[in-house]
C-alpha cells in the first residue's frame, strides 16, 4: 500500500488508536500487531506534533451490541455481531464467554 494515500495514513491512525487501550509496552504492542517499531515511533512523533486525531475507538466509544431477535435467528445467522466505529464488524455464530470477545477487542 502507498503510504502518501489517505487509506494508509487512516489505517495507520486506526493501529496507533489501539495502543494506549492495550495497556501493552511499544515493544508488545509491535510484536502482537507486525507493526515495525520505527513505523510505530514515526506515527506516534506525527500524531503528537501535529496533535493528529486518532479514530473514535480510542476515546473508548463504543457502538452498542444487540442481539437478534429470536425468530430471525438459524443455524446461518449470527447470534452476536459488533459493528466497530471504524466499520470492522465481528459476528458471533455460537456463544462466546466475556474473556474471549475482550481479546478480540484488545
Amino acid at each position: 500500500m502507498n503510504p502518501n494515500t489517505k487509506e494508509y495514513r487512516q489505517q495507520r491512525l486506526e493501529l496507533m488508536s489501539l495502543w494506549k487501550p492495550s495497556g501493552l509496552t511499544p515493544k508488545e504492542f509491535c510484536k502482537k500487531h507486525n507493526f515495525p517499531s520505527h513505523q510505530f515511533y514515526y506515527w506516534l512523533k506525527i500524531i503528537k506534533a501535529k496533535k493528529e486525531t486518532l479514530p473514535s475507538i480510542a476515546a473508548g466509544n463504543f457502538v452498542s451490541v444487540k442481539p437478534p431477535k429470536i425468530e430471525q435467528q438459524s443455524t446461518t445467522a449470527p447470534i452476536l455481531e459488533l459493528v466497530c466505529p471504524n466499520g470492522i464488524q465481528l459476528k458471533f455464530y455460537s456463544p462466546v464467554n466475556f474473556s474471549e470477545l475482550r481479546s478480540l477487542i484488545i
